[in-house]
């Protein structure tokens, strides 16, 4: 009923794209993070289509978040305080 509120310090949502853009920003590329992430093959990639638990950890502590406390999301990250998903969503919708 009530509004859930993300706290900084409980759990971080975050988008693909910011997570994309603070590897490249951090390491040059994508490929060069994954190198020195120590990932294998398509293991980065993977993660950012919510695949990879190896690579979560690894980008996590990459990001110098706790892992159990990092949640990536390619939808609308809601801000605390925020209104409900629900209403975003819907004001997306009729927006």
């Amino acid at each position: 009923m009530g509004v859930t509120v993300l706290r900084r310090d409980t759990v971080s949502v975050v988008h693909k794209e910011d997570v994309k853009a603070e590897l490249r920003k951090r390491f040059g590329s994508l490929d060069k993070a994954q190198d020195a992430l120590g990932l294998k093959g398509q293991q980065l990639r993977d993660f950012l289509r919510g695949k990879s638990s190896v690579a979560h950890k690894a980008v996590a502590g990459a990001l110098e978040i706790n892992p159990e406390h990092l949640v990536v999301t390619s939808g609308i990250v809601p801000e605390s305080g925020a209104q409900s998903n629900e209403k975003l969503a819907a004001k997306t919708v009729a927006a």
